[in-house]
């Protein structure tokens, strides 16, 4: 999914280049994203236990989608994709609030590979409700 909304975020970002610029900024970016949704994701789960809390945050909410970004940025560059500025930052965005909810939903035990188990099944119940508390989560801070 994740290569799906990033691709679109950069065709969407480049319809006025016209459609052949469109298309392949697109498409370099669905490339690019299926990779980097795994390692980002690889290194998530790694990261879902790590301590301080504050400073792993930081590097899951901004440290992994900046270095991303940058990696992003050479790989656009080598395609001559014309309007990189909006597709950059749109998915610097998006890649920020994807990492966030990853790490809160894998340190919930949702969405991790490799633990053993029937996980599809397990994340198939639990995923609703685990993104309904990360959606509701800045409002219980709030209260207090």
């Amino acid at each position: 999914m994740s290569a799906f909304f990033r691709a679109m975020i950069f065709l969407f970002a480049n319809r006025h280049a016209g459609e052949k610029n469109a298309l392949t900024a697109g498409l370099v970016e669905a490339v690019f994203a299926i990779f980097a949704s795994g390692l980002l994701g690889a290194v998530t789960q790694r990261l879902r236990d790590a301590r301080p809390l504050w400073a792993t945050a930081l590097v899951v909410w901004l440290g992994m989608p900046g270095l991303m970004t940058v990696a992003q940025w050479a790989v656009h560059r080598q395609f001559a994709t014309a309007h990189l500025a909006a597709g950059l930052i749109s998915s610097f965005v998006f890649a920020a609030v994807a990492s966030g909810f990853t790490w809160y939903a894998m340190r919930r035990g949702v969405l991790l590979t490799g633990v053993g188990g029937d996980t599809v099944s397990h994340d198939a119940k639990t995923l609703p409700r685990v993104i309904l508390d990360f959606v509701l989560w800045p409002v219980r801070r709030s209260r207090g």
